[in-house]
């Protein structure tokens, strides 16, 4: 996942570096390039889920790839 601040002085940056530093040295906030679009499915079921469940889908979409699904689901 690659992430640019959202004062567009500092250069983009991957997950683990945005993690370590924060903020962006420009003080902007580091955000995604693209966020995966929750299936309807979720908000079909979401009476159904708990927090944590919930909490699991949305970081999935959110972080993708980036870290395995095995972490979250601790």
């Amino acid at each position: 996942m690659i992430l640019y601040s959202t004062n567009h002085q500092s250069p983009d940056v991957l997950l683990e570096e945005a993690v370590f530093r924060g903020l962006p040295q420009d003080n902007g906030l580091y955000m995604p390039y693209e966020i995966s679009e929750l299936p309807q499915s979720f908000f079909d079921n979401i009476q159904n889920l708990s927090l944590t469940e919930i909490a699991f889908e949305v970081s999935k979409a959110l972080i993708g790839n980036d870290i395995p699904e095995t972490i979250f689901e601790r």
